[in-house]
């Protein structure tokens, strides 16, 4: 039998969510984030026809700035569905903690190491030590179909795994927070982020609960 939202209310510790549940609430906030940057760049960024300008003259490098965001969120994520637990900090998680196998593709090895190199990575010489590399990763011919490219798959990891899980509340989570995110990415702040997704612990505690409770 379903409970009521009373029921839930009285029934969802209010101290803290449970360790998965700190874990989701932390990769709500990487996808919001990703998806809010996919739509800026997509309006503003370094494509034909944006008014690029007309933000550019408040916030120099604009695009730039939206770039690095994609890139920062997107490395972190393609880390939380590839990365092996012992080649992560200790305190790190993975898709493993929520009852997923770990991604093997290597599309999404090139989009951390093409990432790593042309974002994250600062020498003196910087094209004479990553000349091998390039040759491997080449520099994307259109850094806007390329960045719009990876929000787009980052996305797709979430319906991906959401449909191969076998824990009903997160996967009814992960669904969730998937298509919270498209609409993000296609509406920007027209779109209203749902109020269960938010940076709350007890928001998101009661959330999850009530999910387990409709089951």
């Amino acid at each position: 039998m379903k409970k009521s939202k009373s029921d839930i209310n009285h029934a969802m510790p209010q101290e803290s969510l449970s360790k998965n549940g700190k874990m989701f609430l932390h990769l709500v906030y990487e996808y919001r984030c990703l998806a809010s940057a996919g739509y800026a760049y997509k309006t503003l960024g370094d494509s034909p026809n944006k008014p690029i300008g007309a933000i550019g003259a408040v916030l120099p490098e604009a695009d730039r700035i939206i770039q690095d965001s994609i890139h920062l969120h997107s490395r972190l994520l393609v880390d939380f569905f590839t990365l092996r637990k012992d080649d992560r900090h200790k305190d790190d998680f993975n898709i493993e903690d929520f009852g997923c196998n770990l991604i093997e593709r290597k599309d999404l090895k090139m989009i951390k190491k093409c990432i790593e190199i042309y974002s994250l990575h600062l020498t003196v010489n910087r094209n004479t030590v990553i000349d091998d590399m390039k040759v491997k990763y080449p520099r994307p011919n259109n850094w806007f179909s390329y960045n719009i490219e990876i929000v787009n798959k980052m996305l797709d990891l979430l319906a991906e795994t959401s449909s191969k899980m076998t824990n009903y509340v997160y996967q009814s989570a992960f669904r969730r927070l998937y298509e919270a995110s498209e609409k993000r990415l296609e509406q920007g702040k027209l779109y209203d982020w749902p109020k269960e997704l938010e940076d709350n612990p007890v928001v998101m505690g009661k959330y999850l609960y009530s999910i387990e409770c409709s089951k």
